[in-house]
């Protein structure tokens, strides 16, 4: 009797291994599923690989100001175009969203959270999201909000993200914490 009962849960075993390998081959050989390309940041290292700054500004670490954990990056200046840039890599052609947490004091009247293309330098704006302080009230989030939106880079292969401001002669500030942008492989 033992025995029998063993056969049939191997035989079910083996109907369900074989069936799980066949959906394994059908869904890795669909092109939609075959990846998606992510960069992430949440600046918790005290290192920031690939980013730079244009005008004011840096990364804190330890210091209490992220939305989560224990970095952000941010610019602030009264004067001039101040941000926190770094060069993604993207699918071709995919259907793509940009997402980070930002933080913005009274001041800023002229911010942006911008996806460019890219080719060595700087190319057109591909989207964009004009980001005016304060922003919402949301403790919960450390007053943090999450701004995202979705994009298509064309033909580029790379694309710039920024998140940045133009001083207005008084005291403005960004601050910037988990950063990300995805891309899934295009139809």
């Amino acid at each position: 009797m033992m025995a029998s009962k063993g056969r049939r849960r191997y035989g079910l075993l083996g109907v369900f291994t074989a069936v799980a390998l066949a959906l394994a081959i059908v869904v890795a050989g669909t092109p939609a599923q075959a990846g998606i390309v992510q960069f992430w940041d949440d600046f918790d290292s005290t290192s920031h690989p690939g980013w730079w700054i244009t005008g004011s500004g840096g990364f804190d670490h330890g210091i209490g100001q992220s939305h989560r954990g224990a970095g952000n990056a941010w610019v602030r200046n009264t004067t001039g175009w101040n941000a926190d840039n770094v060069v993604v890599g993207v699918y071709p052609n995919a259907d793509c969203v940009a997402s980070a947490w930002i933080r913005l004091s009274d001041h800023v009247t002229a911010g942006y959270m911008t996806i460019r293309a890219w080719n060595g330098a700087p190319g057109p704006v591909v989207n964009e999201i004009w980001l005016v302080g304060p922003g919402p009230y949301n403790p919960s989030n450390g007053n943090y909000n999450q701004y995202l939106f979705h994009f298509n880079p064309g033909n580029a292969s790379r694309v710039l993200f920024y998140v940045g401001m133009w001083g207005n002669g008084q005291d403005a500030w960004v601050q910037t914490d988990d950063v990300v942008i995805q891309c899934p492989t295009p139809n």
